[in-house]
């Protein structure tokens, strides 16, 4: 068939007729050109992946369709296997393997960049989807977006889709160079308009009244409504600390000191709620940054009526989750849900929910059976979850570091899932007022430009390993880091600032030899041109040092563990190839020099535990065994080692252990069901779930990294048996949903009594908390706390 022929076969069999920027792409498809797509969320990118699988399959070859989280991937998995049957679709996603030889893979990138370094073979495989490929600024998990691409074999069509990033030219222009031919489509036109409006409390908090203000029309134009609202908001500015600048222009001299203001009182979420349903403004997706948030507010709803199909919704929930086991369908979450939220209509969505209770309240919005949901913004993360509206319930976020206000990509991510293609004839935002910032800062955030996409590449050990065979691969790695996007972002800062001193340079001889230069002309050009020289200088100098540095500082942390010798990789070097994590050396060493063996296997669960948390968190360790105190001391002090060796030689690639996150995983390889260890280590079940799925990944890579040679025989059997204590329960559950979705209706267990808090109930892992029996008090004399002996580090109770 011709290109044109398959254009035409595919487009009839889609429910609605393709916009332009669509046809542009799958045109450019047909083609066997590869394809950057940068649009809006909702406008169906996703149609031109779809067509890049349409086309393998009609040529007979496999597609690879990869997602930057295991949620998204689960979806894509379900939806095209529903489309194209169980045969024809399989799912990779580490911890995860489902039909490995179907024509169609869903996997996540970092498989996919997994697969590449050590050698798959890709010969029948006709196409390969980036979805969300924006993610190559995540400076988490950036880098293996950008080594799949890389590594990614010449020729091979690939389909990138990318929400709207301003340097979509300067991406396309690096895919080139990188890959070879690629169309770039760039659309910034939304599938249904998008209508900004404020909410505006009235100063009388005792009337609860207020008005709903439309600040932006849909064509992006400011409203005579925002002039009026310049002096609103910001009147606590002053009693708060910032931080994180960014191009929004929030720094300490732009707040509004307004502190003769009193703050308008802020309207329960409920009353938000309300006033959407008279004006047919739900479903409604209501963004919050704090977890309690999200559950305070929804709790607030049972002022709001009971829904007409509160009973049938409820009935459909229990029947989802009718695979929890007794105990787990009384935790807290589970009883909110059912108890309080589904009855009015509403649900919450963030990272500590059960991974079923989420996947179960994506499934019950996308069916238009809630009124809201109140989500955390991982929400946004390519989830598909359209409504009518959506309200940004505060325009301030805690990072992890600071306090900011949200970035102009950030709010255009959320306020995405705003307005149904097909079912709405605009979207609404609602931007809720704000006592911490004033409107004008809030009206900057969506007037102002996107961020660029910038990289955050960085190399992992894994990738040197795995490229590095001999002497003469030392400049192949060079030259891989070297074409990063990374790179080719300071090479084209170098292009630019060489293009403006050329003009610099050429004007003043232009000007001199027509005799009408200035002595302040002369001035102002010499200073103009000094600068740019020396910013020429500093660039040419931190481009060119860059790549090799790095790769100088790596093979001497690498000489220094033995992997490498001479430049040749030694027999330890196999074993690190097969690791991917980003502790992956201080993995490979525990390894080869058999300190694992020691363990038994709840305790190897335990130990790898530790890597899996990637964040410090507040919680509290659990108990440990006598073996896993030594084995803390001596991976404290390995760990250590490795982060100073990298810090020497100016890498970061490792990251520290966290402190407190211990016991868990031994507690739950133990037997101990979910509700008691999450409360004991004030954790919310879905981080724990998360923890245990991480865990399972990483004796997913040991294992593959021990069968490369005789230094890991005797740990494979005990990481088998290490898996099989962590797979139990709703772990093992959280895996069956992702293959085979929920329970159906029909499976619903009538004797299940739910279990309704009360109002003021607090949650599980505080709940405990006061329940103690409270401590004597003693009165103890004042007295400096004794410093902790430097030579004993192994002694320090905090890690246990």
């Amino acid at each position: 068939m011709s290109p044109q022929e398959l254009v035409e076969e595919f487009t009839a069999s889609q429910p609605y007729e393709l916009d332009d920027f669509q046809l542009d792409a799958i045109r450019a498809l047909a083609n066997q050109h590869s394809v950057l797509v940068a649009a809006p969320t909702g406008t169906g990118k996703t149609v031109v992946g779809e067509f890049g699988i349409f086309l393998a399959r009609k040529y007979s070859s496999r597609a690879i369709y990869t997602t930057p989280i295991k949620a998204l991937s689960n979806q894509k998995f379900r939806d095209f296997r529903s489309r194209w049957g169980h045969d024809e679709v399989g799912l990779l996603t580490g911890d995860v393997v489902v039909n490995r030889d179907a024509p169609t893979l869903v996997m996540t990138t970092e498989v996919l960049r997994n697969m590449l370094i050590t050698g798959a073979a890709l010969n029948d495989v006709g196409v390969i989807v980036f979805d969300e490929v924006h993610y190559m600024g995540d400076p988490e998990r950036g880098t293996a977006w950008e080594e799949s691409i890389l590594l990614a074999p010449r020729g091979l069509p690939l389909v990138c889709l990318s929400a709207t990033v301003p340097n979509a030219a300067e991406i396309a222009e690096w895919l080139r160079d990188a890959h070879g031919d690629l169309a770039c489509v760039f659309h910034d036109q939304r599938a249904v308009p998008l209508e900004h409006r404020y909410w505006l409390p009235d100063t009388n908090p005792d009337k609860h009244a207020f008005q709903v203000l439309t600040i932006m029309d849909a064509a992006g134009r400011p409203t005579s409504a925002a002039a009026r609202l310049r002096g609103v908001g910001g009147e606590l500015a002053g009693r708060v600390r910032w931080g994180g600048v960014t191009s929004t222009g929030f720094r300490g001299e732009d707040r509004s000191p307004a502190s003769d203001r009193d703050p308008r009182e802020q309207p329960a979420p409920w009353r938000v709620i309300r006033y959407l349903e008279s004006e047919q403004l739900t479903p409604a997706i209501y963004f919050l940054f704090s977890r309690r948030a999200t559950e305070e507010a929804a709790s607030s709803c049972v002022a709001l009526k009971p829904v007409p199909h509160a009973a049938e919704l409820v009935q459909e929930a229990k029947a989802r989750l009718s695979d929890l086991s007794p105990a787990d369908r009384q935790l807290r979450q589970v009883a909110l849900l059912l108890g309080r939220f589904l009855p009015r209509g509403v649900a919450v969505h963030h990272a500590g929910l059960l991974p079923q209770v989420k996947l179960l309240v994506e499934e019950l919005f996308q069916a238009g059976k809630l009124r809201a949901v109140f989500a955390t913004d991982t929400l946004a993360l390519g989830i598909n979850m359209p409504a009518r509206t959506v309200i940004i319930g505060e325009m301030v976020k805690f990072d992890g570091v600071s306090r900011r206000i949200l970035t102009p990509n950030e709010y255009r991510q959320m306020t995405g899932r705003a307005g149904r293609r097909g079912i709405d004839e605009r979207g609404v935002s609602l931007l809720m007022y704000s006592p911490w910032i004033t409107f004008p800062q809030t009206l900057r955030v969506l007037t102002s430009e996107l961020l660029p996409l910038e990289s955050a590449f960085r190399p992992t050990y894994s990738t040197a390993m795995n490229l590095w065979l001999g002497p003469e691969d030392e400049e192949r790695l060079a030259d891989l880091y070297a074409r990063s996007l990374r790179r080719f972002q300071h090479d084209r800062t170098l292009k630019e600032l060489t293009e403006r001193k050329q003009a610099l340079d050429d004007a003043y001889e232009k000007d001199r030899a027509s005799g009408q230069i200035r002595r302040n002309d002369v001035w102002e050009r010499a200073s103009e041109l000094s600068r740019v020289d020396y910013e020429l200088r500093r660039a040419r100098r931190a481009a060119t040092v860059e790549a090799r540095r790095t790769v100088d500082g790596l093979a001497r942390v690498l000489e220094r563990y033995d992997y490498l010798r001479d430049a040749r990789p030694t027999a330890k070097a196999a074993y690190l190839r097969s690791l991917f994590d980003t502790n992956a050396l201080t993995l490979c060493e525990l390894l080869t020099n058999q300190q694992l063996e020691a363990l038994h296997p709840n305790e190897i669960a335990e130990l790898l535990s530790w890597f899996a948390m990637d964040r410090e968190s507040s919680v509290r360790g659990l108990p440990l065994t006598q073996r896993l105190h030594r084995m803390r001391e001596i991976l404290d002090a390995l760990h250590g080692g490795v982060l100073r060796e990298e810090e020497r030689h100016g890498l970061q690639m490792s990251r520290p252990l966290p402190v407190d996150f211990h016991g868990v995983a031994l507690a739950w390889a133990d037997g101990q069901d979910l509700a008691t260890i999450a409360r004991r280590a004030r954790m919310q079940e879905g981080d724990v779930v998360g923890a245990l799925q991480k865990t399972l990944d990483l004796i997913s890579q040991l294992r593959g990294a021990a069968q490369q040679g005789p230094l890991g025989t005797r740990l494979i059997p005990l990481l088998d048996e290490a898996d099989e204590l962590l797979r139990r329960g709703v772990v093992e559950a959280s895996y069956r949903w992702a293959v085979s979705g929920p329970p159906k209706a029909a499976d619903a267990d009538e004797s299940w009594t739910v279990y309704v808090p009360e109002d003021n109930e607090p949650p599980d892992n505080v709940r405990h908390m006061r329940q103690r029996r409270p401590r004597p008090l003693v009165k103890r004399p004042n007295a400096p706390l004794p410093r902790r002996a430097a030579s004993k580090p192994a002694r320090r109770k905090r890690s246990f």
